[in-house]
């Protein structure tokens, strides 16, 4: 079943990249190439990252607080 949040359907089997390996290819594809949205673990709002500063780097090159605070969901 779908939910939508921030305006994006989110289903149940999503894939959140702090999940993968860390050699997986989609960790370390730039942002703004990859059809992700980052939910925050806080509000649990969702965002496109690909319009924001970060959209040039890779998951595994972002600070810790990104990647503590923020679940990043490839849909």
């Amino acid at each position: 079943m779908a939910q939508s949040q921030g305006g994006q359907a989110v289903t149940s089997k999503e894939t959140k990249l702090h999940e993968l390996p860390p050699d997986d290819p989609r960790r370390n594809t730039f942002l703004k190439e990859l059809n992700v949205r980052i939910r925050c673990r806080h509000t649990k709002a969702t965002r496109d990252p690909r319009t924001w500063k970060i959209k040039n780097n890779t998951y595994n090159h972002l600070a810790a607080t990104w990647q503590n605070n923020f679940d990043f969901v490839v849909l």
